[in-house]
């Protein structure tokens, strides 16, 4: 990740370094991400959100949102809140919450290489949210305990500051429309095991805007 910042000398004459700068023009220049301002908060823009296994188990939530940091070049640390959740006219609840309030632990995320192109700036990038095999969440339903492990691929936009992003999940009955790994690594994807039973595939459906404390870039070429 990067930022632009404006100084006496630099490579660029914009604020967005996509213009190089002449001799009497360069006033900014990249910095290494995330800067002083790192952290950002989500809020859900669709009418509900749901969770949803490919065996059958839905869990619907009247409002979601997430707050996180980045923590380095290519790190960063994110926790999500569903709240007003029920599956069966049941609350589902993550242990030491309200009623109804899902919350995942502080996940930890990295950005990956999706899809590596000989042109630089049509590679693309995947935010990995939640590590293999790792705690993502966990919460009962009544009596039904249900654990999620695993992480989730967020695809994300490259080369262009952004303070406010745009997220759109449609993954009805378990099914990820997104990317499952990254190039050169292992399948890594959502699952549940539902009162102990065997791991099957769970999927997320809402949208969501998230905005940044300030513009910042995922930036393949530089």
């Amino acid at each position: 990740m990067n930022v632009a910042v404006l100084g006496k000398v630099g490579a660029f004459k914009n604020s967005g370094c996509t213009v190089k700068a002449t001799s009497t023009e360069h006033k900014f220049e990249w910095k290494p991400g995330p800067g002083s301002k790192p952290k950002f908060v989500s809020h859900m823009t669709s009418s509900l959100a749901t969770i949803e296994t490919t065996g059958g188990i839905k869990v619907t939530c009247q409002h979601m949102h997430d707050a996180g940091e980045v923590t380095g070049l290519k790190t960063s640390v994110i926790q999500l809140i569903f709240e007003g959740c029920q599956s069966s006219n049941l609350a589902c609840t993550t242990p030491g919450q309200a009623a109804g309030v899902i919350a995942t632990p502080v996940l930890p995320s990295r950005l990956i290489i999706i899809k590596k192109e000989a042109t630089a700036n049509k590679t693309k990038v995947g935010n990995d949210i939640g590590s293999v095999g790792g705690l993502f969440a966990e919460f009962e339903c009544g009596p039904v305990n249900v654990v999620i492990s695993g992480s989730w691929i967020w695809p994300v936009k490259t080369n262009a500051m952004f303070r406010e992003l745009t997220y759109l999940f449609n993954e009805s009955e378990g099914h990820q429309k997104g990317p499952e790994k990254g190039e050169g690594e292992p399948k890594d994807v959502l699952e549940a095991s539902i009162a102990g039973g065997a791991l099957e595939r769970v999927g997320f459906a809402f949208s969501q805007v998230q905005v940044n404390e300030q513009k910042i870039e995922v930036n393949t070429v530089v």
